[in-house]
């Protein structure tokens, strides 16, 4: 089976926290200009803003700098 490449917007993973673990075995892409509006969104006092404040955790787990370097 051949591997696809999502890429996913602010409002899938403001939709729900657990959006990017949904792709097994696929090649999931978060643009910049999305975590920068998930920030705006984190800021909300609603749903979409705590869960876009969990997805922000989530994604500075990650150690980009390794991911980067070549």
């Amino acid at each position: 089976m051949a591997t696809k490449i999502f890429v996913l917007s602010s409002n899938a993973l403001a939709s729900s926290p657990n959006t990017c673990l949904r792709f097994e075995d696929n090649m999931v892409v978060i643009p910049g200009i999305v975590i920068d509006e998930l920030g705006k969104i984190a800021e909300e006092y609603n749903t979409k803003g705590k869960n876009a404040q969990m997805v922000l955790k989530y994604l500075d787990s990650f150690n980009f700098h390794d991911l980067t370097s070549e």
